[in-house]
């Protein structure tokens, strides 16, 4: 079973790193807003890694964790396309599964994360990991879902 503490601890990486994605870096170099960009996506990484079904019943986490999703994917899409595959498709399975969730509010996070990634994709196509197949897979399953 999951314990009290393995919550409150995801809970809190998940704060720190929204509290990271969030801060006013409008005075730091671009150097330290790209590095502030990585840690907070290497964050999110670790954080799917460690997530389970179980961990995923609890609003806090899941409303925290998909906010952060959607809200990192807006922000930097050339780094969230710039991911190597694997990690990619990590982040499109977090996407359908916030679209299958009972909760509405976690599938707004998940309509704007697609929305930010199609409009990163469109933006960037150079950048995109993604090949124009991966994208139409990608579209027949979100309409499958919906």
């Amino acid at each position: 079973d999951i314990e009290e503490e393995d919550v409150k601890g995801l809970s809190g990486i998940l704060s720190l790193l929204s509290h990271l994605k969030t801060s006013n870096l409008d005075d730091v170099t671009p150097e330290a807003k790209t590095r502030a960009s990585k840690a907070v996506i290497e964050g999110i990484i670790i954080v799917m890694q460690m997530l389970s079904q179980k961990m995923l019943m609890y609003p806090g986490v899941y409303l925290a964790f998909f906010d952060l999703l959607s809200e990192c994917i807006v922000a930097w899409p050339r780094q969230v396309l710039t991911m190597q595959n694997e990690l990619l498709s990590r982040f499109k399975e977090c996407i359908e599964f916030a679209l299958k969730h009972a909760d509405e509010r976690v599938n707004r996070s998940g309509l704007r994360a697609i929305r930010a990634l199609t409009i990163a994709m469109l933006k960037f196509p150079k950048h995109a990991n993604t090949s124009p197949q991966q994208i139409g897979v990608m579209q027949a399953r979100i309409l499958k879902i919906l």
